[in-house]
């Protein structure tokens, strides 16, 4: 009896070894450090078949780029994949891979639950001084108010540049605006939307592998999602509405059960319950599951792995009940409950980032009726730690996250309906938030985007009023942010918490000022030669905040520095 059962354990063990799983990826989940033109390796516990590779099994999507095509190669050993995109990424977008279940070894061991993760596409040194460059009117001639509440950011038409896809709750349409090359944007075309009520919250994706982005849109007073098909060329087909719970806030995409087809997810505020559309791989979905929510009033909604297993879990913002929900994912599209943190106020829209890059998702709200937004650190297993809360501008109802200047952490804006205006956070390096800076809306902050719109690889802002029905163009100041054309200097140490030195092995007479994010000089430094070298010192100040400066030489020579 002994001996069967450890031959039976024996057979267990080997079972549960043989099971084929991701041990590692390049990039890695959520770092922000990736180049546009990224090549993502996944390594495997075992030889993996390149036959159950594929455009179904192995997608990478761009937030803004939308699908990535590329070519694959592999490790001698078969452990390993390289996909080599074809084309190139945007500067500060999040980036999702996913693998499905269908990849597998030569002896048909799958990839069980599949595989998924994000990471972040590396923006250039910026300042936060901002230049409003275009003020867009959303009206055609003879309209009096059509709210435009929300905008997508993608590459519609594959010319490498972001468009916008604005959303118009009270004229029930999207208008779409194709980039101009420059950052700008052309005249809009009208796709109308006449099947639901209010149209706000949109994602897109590529519902139906074509290679082209497509849109989901839900329809926050009536109980309808929207989707629409993208031809590649900025048009989109006529709308196809799903019925889901009432009130439908909130929209995310997420393939659900890892079968390679990308799905949606809404939370419905008026049902306090959340919605899941499958996807048949058609771009149809037919079948259409409801789940309770576990608080009081969904609204917001956001999809990340919260526990590391490479399953991409929910987070759920509750409007009424005041607090944040982590549902985890079985890999199955089955969910269970994770954690809840509470906020201080009404959460109305959620987004996920590393924002103290410690390697585990963090989630920020935008709390209404708290006049504030909150940052709450995740554990990497799906619980929260310590949590901050802000002040904004009065009722923020929209926040996003992105690295505006280049130094390597996520800042945040929150859009202030009541408060007109937009508040946009520097990130510290730590997840703290400091140096808030207002920028004005005309009648009410509804929607703030960063996206890098004219490609120069420091992103940019988009900013929307859904009562004045304009879209406000804010430029960054790239100015001066290039290397030094005759030499890069050493710099040491960097970061730095008491004095840092600049060398450059030559002789230079400019002095060198140390610039702050907004554009302001704090300090002028002289030089000082020594066998041919050329020495810069900088002791700041104690009343110096710490964060991200430039040290400047010059009208070209820029460098970062930080000080701790």
């Amino acid at each position: 009896m002994k001996k069967l059962l450890v031959f039976v354990f024996t057979c267990l063990g080997f079972i549960l070894q043989a099971q084929l799983s991701v041990t590692s990826t390049t990039p890695i989940s959520q770092t922000l450090t990736s180049s546009i033109n990224q090549s993502i390796e996944i390594t495997f516990s075992d030889e993996i078949s390149p036959f159950s590779f594929g455009e179904l099994n192995f997608q990478v999507f761009g937030r803004w780029s939308g699908p990535m095509t590329g070519n694959y190669d592999f490790s001698e050993d078969f452990h390993t994949i390289i996909f080599i995109p074809e084309g190139e990424f945007i500067a500060g977008e999040m980036v999702t891979v996913n693998l499905s279940t269908n990849i597998s070894t030569p002896n048909s061991q799958n990839l069980n639950h599949g595989h998924a993760f994000s990471f972040w596409i590396k923006t250039e040194p910026a300042l936060l001084n901002l230049s409003l460059i275009q003020e867009i009117e959303m009206r055609v001639e003879g309209e009096e108010f059509i709210q435009c509440y929300g905008a997508y950011a993608g590459d519609l038409n594959n010319d490498g540049f972001s468009d916008l896809a604005v959303v118009n709750e009270y004229a029930n349409d999207i208008r779409v605006l194709l980039n101009d090359g420059d950052g700008g944007y052309d005249n809009f075309v009208i796709y109308e939307m006449p099947l639901g009520y209010k149209p706000s919250p949109s994602e897109g994706a590529d519902f139906n592998h074509d290679g082209e982005i497509d849109i989901a849109v839900s329809h926050v007073q009536s109980n309808i999602v929207s989707v629409m098909m993208g031809d590649g060329d900025g048009a989109f087909s006529p709308e196809v509405g799903y019925e889901v719970g009432q009130g439908v806030r909130g929209l995310a995409v997420m393939d659900l059960e890892a079968d390679g087809h990308m799905d949606i997810v809404t939370a419905n505020r008026d049902d306090s319950n959340i919605s899941l559309l499958t996807n048949d791989g058609f771009g149809i979905f037919n079948t259409i599951n409801t789940i309770p929510g576990v608080s009081d009033g969904e609204t917001a909604i956001a999809i990340a792995d919260a526990n590391e297993d490479g399953i991409m879990d929910l987070f759920v913002g509750a409007y009424s009940g005041s607090e944040i929900s982590v549902l985890i994912n079985d890999g199955f599209g089955n969910f269970s409950l994770g954690s809840t943190t509470s906020v201080s106020g009404q959460s109305w829209m959620i987004t996920i980032g590393d924002v103290n890059n410690d390697g585990h998702v963090d989630v920020v709200s935008a709390n209404s009726t708290g006049n504030n937004c909150s940052v709450h650190f995740g554990d990497g297993e799906g619980g929260f730690l310590e949590s901050f809360t802000y002040s904004t501008g009065n009722f923020p109802l929209a926040i996003d996250l992105g690295d505006l200047d280049g130094d390597g952490d996520l800042d945040m804006i929150t859009s202030n309906y009541s408060g007109a205006d937009y508040t946009l956070f520097e990130n510290d390096g730590n997840g703290l938030f400091i140096n808030p800076i207002s920028y004005p809306a005309t009648n009410a902050g509804s929607c703030a985007i960063f996206h890098d719109r004219n490609n120069d690889g420091t992103m940019d802002l988009t900013l929307i009023d859904e009562l004045a029905d304009l879209v406000f163009l804010y430029e960054n100041d790239v100015t001066g942010i290039s290397d030094y054309e005759s030499s890069k200097p050493v710099i040491y140490p960097n970061p730095f918490s008491n004095k840092i030195s600049l060398r450059f092995d030559e002789t230079l007479h400019s002095s060198m000022v140390i610039i702050n994010l907004l554009g302001k000089t704090i300090a002028t430094l002289r030089p000082t030669a020594k066998n041919g070298q050329t020495y810069y010192h900088w002791t700041p100040q104690n009343s110096i905040a710490k964060g991200l400066y430039f040290a400047r030489i010059g009208d070209t020579g820029v460098f970062k520095i930080l000080y701790q």
